[in-house]
């Protein structure tokens, strides 16, 4: 059995200032946007960003899927972030790769701010744990069923939101490819129906091209120092 999990009242507090886009944070980030922004576009996520921007059609809507060297998984993620909410979107993060606190100091360290909600499949599989703000657990990625359940919740809000999932491969260590196949079939004609656009991460070329058939576009990211 797993070891009991819980927040402090202070890291619960510490999360939802993350997630709430408080002024006070927003404020010392504008401060210092103007010394960042020279810069920027030349490292990590801004850069994948530009890429990404010069692939997809102005206000893309649909489901898409992008190959990256493993290295890069992570400015992807931010990056798909950062354009989800250009477009108007709050962010959904699903998470098969990583946990909710991790995802949480990730975002805020890319200075981050607008509110965005967590699906995390990752941390109930080790530790127990109870939705929370703008954070939902799923028991583990052999429970697909639940997955969609929680998706589905969050598309009755009525919100406009966009999906991203971190990566697509640790789907492969619990079902067959099959079932992988058919799950990712399955969730993208579920958020197309819902009018969600959705962005999935592959660093696995081999499932990469297998999955290809199931979207819109797809963009093949060289990688980035």
């Amino acid at each position: 059995m797993g070891s009991s999990f819980s927040l402090t009242e202070e890291q619960k507090k510490a999360f939802e200032a993350i997630l709430k886009n408080r002024e006070s944070t927003t404020a010392e980030v504008n401060k210092q946007s103007a010394k960042y922004d020279v810069f920027s576009a030349l490292l990590g996520p801004e850069k994948i960003l530009t890429e990404i921007k010069s692939t997809l059609s102005v206000g893309f809507k649909g489901a898409a899927l992008f190959s990256c060297d493993p290295t890069n998984s992570k400015e992807l993620f931010v990056a798909l972030t950062k354009l989800s909410i250009q477009n108007g979107d709050t962010p959904v993060l699903v998470l098969f790769n990583g946990n909710f606190k991790g995802v949480a100091s990730l975002i805020k360290e890319s200075g981050i701010f607008q509110k965005f909600y967590v699906l995390d499949c990752v941390s109930k599989s080790v530790s127990s744990a109870s939705d929370f703000d703008n954070v939902m657990f799923v028991d583990s990625l052999r429970n697909l069923t639940q997955l969609q359940i929680k998706i589905v919740q969050l598309l009755n809000e009525g919100k406009k939101v966009s999906f991203i999932f971190d990566s697509v491969w640790p789907l492969t260590l619990y079902h067959s490819d099959e079932v992988v196949l058919k799950f990712i079939n399955s969730i993208t004609k579920l958020l197309k129906k819902g009018g969600a656009t959705s962005y999935y991460i592959s660093s696995n070329k081999e499932l990469y091209f297998k999955l290809l058939q199931f979207f819109d576009e797809s963009v093949e990211l060289k990688k980035f120092f």
